[in-house]
C-alpha cells in the first residue's frame, strides 16, 4: 500500500479512530483513476498531513461575511487529497472530515493563505452502494448539499465546484461529507484549479 502521509479520522457512524503514521511515499502528482502505475513508487517519509473534524459552522460564515468580495485567480491545477493514498482508506457513509486545501498532496504551500475560496474538480472512485459526497467551507452544515452523486458500484464520477474556506476555526480548511446508502463507500479525489483572493476596498 502506497502511504503519502498520515491522517486522523472522525466518524460520526462509529466514534473517533486517529491515525498518526508516516510512511513511504509516491513521487508527483497521481492523475491515474486507480491509483499510480506499478513501478513508479518511491521511498521517503513525510510529515503526517491531518484529517480532522470540521470545525463549527457559525463562526465560519460571520467571518466570511465580513471579507467582502473576492476575485478569482487560475492556477495550475494540483492535487490536494486522494484518500487511495491515506491509511484510512474510503469514506464511509455518515463520515466527515476537513482538510487543509492551502497545501498539496506533499505539504507544498500552493494557495495564499488569504484565500477566501477555492474552485476544484472533485472524483469519486471504487464507489459502493448509492451515495453522495459534500464539498464545502465549514460555514455549510454537512449533508446539506451534493457536489457529486452516484448510484452504482465500481464508478468513476467526477465533478467540479467552488467553495469557501475556513478563516478563523480552521482556516484554509475544505470539508468533505459522505452521505447514502448504508452500504455507501467511495474514495475521494480533489484537485484544485483556482482560489479567490479579496478584493481591496
Amino acid at each position: 500500500m502506497i502511504i503519502r502521509r498520515a491522517f486522523v479520522a472522525t466518524l460520526l457512524v462509529a466514534g473517533v479512530a486517529s491515525l498518526a503514521v508516516v510512511g513511504p511515499t509516491a513521487a508527483g502528482p497521481d492523475t491515474h483513476p486507480s491509483g499510480p502505475p506499478a513501478g513508479q513508487e518511491s521511498e521517503g517519509a513525510l510529515v503526517a498531513k491531518t484529517r480532522t473534524a470540521p470545525a463549527g459552522s457559525e463562526t465560519e460564515v460571520a467571518a466570511r461575511l465580513a471579507t467582502g468580495a473576492s476575485a478569482w485567480v487560475p492556477i495550475s491545477a494540483y492535487r490536494m487529497y486522494d484518500s487511495r493514498n491515506d491509511l484510512a482508506g474510503k469514506f464511509v457513509v455518515g463520515e466527515t472530515a476537513a482538510i487543509d486545501a492551502l497545501t498539496d498532496e506533499n505539504l507544498n504551500p500552493m494557495v495564499p493563505a488569504t484565500a477566501t475560496g477555492v474552485t476544484f474538480n472533485v472524483t469519486v472512485s471504487q464507489t459502493e452502494g448509492a451515495g453522495f459526497v459534500q464539498i464545502s467551507g465549514p460555514g455549510v452544515a454537512a449533508f446539506s448539499t451534493s457536489t457529486v452523486n452516484w448510484m452504482a458500484a465500481d464508478v468513476d464520477i467526477a465533478n467540479s465546484g467552488s467553495s469557501e474556506l475556513g478563516s478563523v476555526l480552521a482556516p484554509g480548511d475544505l470539508n468533505i461529507a459522505l452521505g447514502g446508502s448504508p452500504q455507501a463507500k467511495a474514495h475521494v479525489i480533489i484537485d484544485i484549479t483556482g482560489y479567490y483572493e479579496p478584493i481591496n476596498p
